[in-house]
């Protein structure tokens, strides 16, 4: 909660400046630019200062049948994102992005900039995204699916505090990412060690840049085709709870028309005082958007393998429809997926279900 209040001191600061920019403005200008032709944009006359205010909720019912004969089913409505951003430009060259979520315990999220003056090497210093897996980097509102997969939850980091170093070539066939963070995750705005968690990530767009969403909504004319590599290592906890984690991965997307395909795979190494286990997995991501660009079918794979002496795998297998009513921001989601997780124990009713979600997102 203490990092909610800072960041909400933080969102009213800089409201408060935008407001008393925006006025000295109104005084040079009786027209000050702002428009909500999609959402809410303040710009300043010059340009160098804007603020785009944005919402997304995702209001969801889900359907969980266990396998498991004591299990009970669940069946429920829930608001699964409820989030409010800010986001733009100040001074001409420094982007920023400010923004909250307000399901459950309220936490901010990210809250970053970026000095972007030179495309090829762009400091970017805050909370926000590791800079590691290509689904979890993928915004949450711009996934074929209703929700992220296994794999992206075993794997990817998710957000963190640090500092990074970003850039892309100008033609925007390559792009690379260098980041040291906390290490701790978002919950924590501290470090539990004297040791930094690291992610560095380059990826090649050979025929034109492929962006972080899923499906082919651009509907591209000529094949679009993003290669990439990535690495992650990161020291957590002191003493015997000590855990050393370090990953190498590899990612693919393709788009050509309304067929899209995205895929990842990851192998880990993991160390304790007591224990050393390697983890391999990948996901596999195929969809079609039909050519009035407002229906879609996908399918995924996922699997997480520890190279234990019993079988602890994690599967997961789906299907998944989207309608667009207006691209991602306004669009109805219904999957179905079944999920093993034979890490579980043979008790518990996650070790193996189905579920069936039906998603609505409005974005503005």
């Amino acid at each position: 909660m203490t990092s909610l209040r800072n960041g909400s001191r933080g969102i009213l600061a800089s409201l408060a400046l935008v407001l008393a920019f925006t006025g000295t403005a109104s005084a040079q200008d009786a027209k000050p630019a702002a428009d909500w032709s999609k959402k809410l944009t303040f710009s300043s006359p010059d340009g160098k200062f804007t603020l785009t205010l944005g919402n997304r909720v995702q209001a969801r019912f889900e359907h969980q049948d266990f396998d498991l004969d004591s299990a009970a089913d669940i069946e429920r409505f829930r608001a699964r994102r409820v989030k409010t951003s800010m986001e733009g430009v100040a001074f001409g060259d420094v982007k920023y992005k400010i923004q909250a979520n307000w399901v459950g315990s309220p936490i901010l999220e990210d809250a970053y900039f970026q000095y972007a003056r030179h495309p090829l090497a762009q400091l970017w210093v805050g909370r926000g995204k590791a800079f590691f897996g290509r689904q979890e980097l993928t915004s949450s509102g711009k996934q074929q699916f209703v929700d992220r997969s296994l794999f992206s939850g075993r794997f990817h980091p998710g957000r963190d505090t640090g500092v990074a170093l970003v850039g892309e070539l100008p033609s925007k066939v390559f792009e690379y990412q260098v980041g040291v963070y906390n290490g701790s995750g978002i919950a924590s705005n501290s470090n539990d060690n004297d040791d930094f968690m690291t992610t560095a990530r380059a990826v090649w767009h050979p025929f034109g840049m492929i962006a972080l969403e899923e499906s082919a909504l651009d509907y591209p004319s000529r094949p679009k085709l993003a290669i990439g590599v990535a690495a992650y290592q990161n020291e957590t906890g002191t003493g015997a709870s000590a855990q050393d984690d370090s990953r190498l991965a590899a990612e693919l997307a393709f788009k050509y028309l309304g067929l899209n395909a995205v895929a990842e795979y990851v192998t880990e190494d993991r160390e304790t005082p007591t224990s050393q286990v390697d983890t391999d997995g990948y996901l596999v991501q195929l969809g079609y958007l039909f050519p009035s660009k407002k229906f879609e079918v996908a399918g995924r794979y996922a699997l997480v393998s520890p190279d234990t002496p019993t079988d602890r795998d994690q599967t997961e297998t789906g299907v998944a429809f989207s309608w667009y009513i207006s691209k991602h921001d306004y669009k109805l989601q219904a999957d179905y997926r079944t999920v093993e997780d034979l890490a579980q124990s043979v008790t518990s009713a996650n070790r193996e279900y189905d579920e069936a979600r039906l998603q609505l997102q409005l974005a503005f």
